[in-house]
């Protein structure tokens, strides 16, 4: 049942590329890349459903999303995680300086 769909939002995709690379000037090749794909869906959220990524993004605040997330791979996977520190981040880094460690 999913394949008719998918291959039909993958010609849709196709259409949208095409569209794209000659509006640019350039000539389409006919491929989709596993690299068009995130770009290529994107545009196709923000006209066709008039979706603004950045507006949602709102409502899904980085420090408490990140957190939530933790905890539901944590109660899942059985993992534990622990922030480290300054003097701990710093014996980590290469370079002795903990703040290099993202």
């Amino acid at each position: 049942r999913l394949t008719a769909g998918g291959a039909k939002e993958v010609e849709h995709l196709l259409e949208l590329k095409k569209a794209d690379v000659e509006a640019s000037g350039k000539s389409y090749d006919g491929n989709y890349y596993l690299w068009d794909h995130k770009f290529y869906d994107r545009l196709m959220i923000e006209k066709e459903y008039s979706i603004d990524e950045t507006k949602v993004a709102d409502y899904f605040p980085i420090t408490s999303t990140i957190s939530g997330m933790l905890k539901i791979f944590e109660e899942l996977l059985g993992l534990v995680f622990v922030e480290l520190k300054d003097a701990d981040r710093d014996a980590l880094s290469p370079t002795g300086k903990g703040q290099d460690i993202v």
